[in-house]
């Protein structure tokens, strides 16, 4: 019953890592780290809604008494300028020319529109030829006060090490899936390999996770909560402020999952070797050497 007891707590540790893992990768794939609204000072301009992930996003804009106009946003960095931003545009060239004409104050190109499947069908007269969006662009607006363009861009340095510490999250998870299965299957000899190995792996995992959660905390307290960093908040020549309009998406409060079932497989392997502790020492069996009849066995 004991031999049976740890057997099922080893195959829990491995279906609670590949959960953990599900959740991480459904994180990296979902555009929902970050939902807001963009507030015009503009009466005929509704709020803007924005959600996007750590790479793309989409941006649907209101105007009044007009079908609203998608736009997907795709995560642009410039590393020698330390700058990052959702652009709106579609090509990689001009994603980072917009990111340029940002940081140097110029004039920028209109934003395309691109409905989705199910868009299309909620607004049937909904048109992608990009007239109203250019109209977006050349209406007399009230634009806002913008000091510093670089101060309100997303730090690459914040960005880039999420993506690393989320990657290493997948990695040792997936790890603390296989050696788990190794376990349940097997009795490695080696520590590495064995039950000790799967308090490391889990350790970091659930470390990594944690420090994932920190970063992007991290960037949003110190700038996506004022700014969201994509062309309508941050142009001059546009009226718009997410300023206190952003939270943190679903995919970032997702992140506690795993972190919790990586802390909760060191428990189960804790207990599983306190069981073991627990276990009544094999019995031995003492020989009177000086009693010769043992001999005749």
């Amino acid at each position: 019953m004991v031999k049976k007891t740890q057997w099922i707590l080893l195959f829990t540790t491995f279906v609670v890592s590949v959960c953990s893992l599900v959740f991480v990768i459904l994180a990296f794939s979902l555009d929902k780290w970050i939902q807001a609204e963009a507030e015009s000072s503009d009466s005929l301009f509704q709020n803007s809604q924005i959600h996007y992930g750590l790479f793309s996003g989409y941006l649907t804009r209101f105007v009044f008494l007009t079908s609203p106009m998608y736009h997907k946003l795709t995560i642009t960095c410039l590393f020698e300028e330390n700058a990052c931003i959702y652009s709106c545009q579609t090509e990689a060239d001009r994603r980072e020319d917009e990111l340029r004409r940002l940081l140097a104050g110029n004039t920028l190109v209109s934003c395309p529109t691109i409905p989705r499947s199910f868009e299309r069908r909620a607004y049937p007269n909904f048109t992608t030829n990009g007239d109203f969006s250019k109209a977006f662009l050349a209406k007399e607006m009230h634009p806002r006060q913008n000091a510093n363009i670089a101060d309100e861009v997303i730090d690459p340095g914040l960005w880039l090490t999420t993506i690393i510490f989320l990657s290493t999250t997948a990695g040792f998870s997936l790890l603390s899936a296989v050696m788990a299965l190794v376990n349940v299957a097997f009795n490695p000899i080696e520590p590495i390999f064995s039950v000790f190995g799967l308090y490391i792996w889990n350790g970091i995992a659930s470390g990594c996770t944690l420090l994932t959660m920190i970063l992007w905390g991290a960037l949003f307290g110190s700038s996506l909560s004022q700014n969201i960093a994509i062309t309508d908040t941050l142009a001059s020549e546009f009226s718009y402020t997410s300023n206190g309009l952003a939270q943190l998406g679903l995919c970032y409060w997702l992140l506690f999952i795993p972190m919790i079932f990586h802390a909760s497989n060191i428990g189960l392997l804790y207990w599983r070797k306190r069981i073991i502790e627990a276990e009544p020492p094999p019995q031995t069996i003492t020989v009177d050497k000086t009693d010769f009849t043992f001999m005749i066995y």
